[in-house]
């Protein structure tokens, strides 16, 4: 962290976070009619099926569909679009078993070559369907891709504000468009509401 604080705030943080964020999983916990506890739902998310896509094509086009319902509501929030697209792939074969659920490649800055939002079809039974939104929103639009892609576009900064990042600026700025998901409306959706919470909860957690 680039604040000064001392490892009792930040653990203290950690906890006050945890517990605002299971309150809103028990709310979308009823939203699911589950009657049992909040760790036996956390199970029920793992092992249902129905929360697994069964192919790679389904996954593919579960991030395809977010990424066009994304596009319909940019001009709503930005003024600004970088020049080079963003294209949407699957991790090769032979990256799958070592790489995270999704990634962000960025393109060149004068935007001929794409950014390129990387997703993961390894071991489909430990994918979820319902982190799909969230995901997209943090990796590509208007996560990294716009945030990175603005910024090597800008004449006006040095080569290393251009070219060079800050993990808590890069990051930050990712979960902030992570959460445009509730304005764009995307999470009225249970699930996906879900999927934003669980990864809220890995960075309170991290913190803790």
């Amino acid at each position: 962290t680039t604040l000064p604080l001392e490892p009792d705030a930040v653990h203290a943080l950690g906890l006050a976070e945890v517990a605002r964020i299971q309150t809103e999983m028990e709310q979308v916990k009823t939203q699911f009619a589950f009657k049992g506890s909040l760790p036996a739902f956390f199970n029920h998310i793992r092992t249902d099926p129905r929360f697994h896509p069964k192919t790679a094509e389904e996954l593919s086009q579960g991030y395809a569909a977010v990424a066009r319902a994304v596009d319909a509501q940019l001009p709503r929030f930005f003024a600004r679009l970088p020049r080079g697209e963003l294209t949407i792939a699957a991790y090769p074969a032979s990256r799958g078993k070592f790489e995270a659920g999704g990634s962000y490649s960025l393109g060149s800055a004068d935007g001929r070559r794409p950014g390129t939002f990387y997703f993961n079809t390894y071991d489909l039974e430990s994918r979820f369907l319902s982190g799909v939104t969230t995901l997209y929103l943090h990796e590509g639009i208007p996560g990294h891709h716009f945030q990175t892609s603005l910024a090597q576009q800008n004449l006006s900064l040095p080569d290393f504000q251009r070219f060079g990042d800050n993990a808590a600026y890069v990051e930050g700025w990712a979960l902030y468009a992570e959460t445009l998901g509730f304005e764009m409306g995307f999470y009225n959706d249970p699930l996906q509401h879900w999927g934003t919470l669980d990864d809220e909860m890995l960075r309170a957690m991290r913190l803790v």
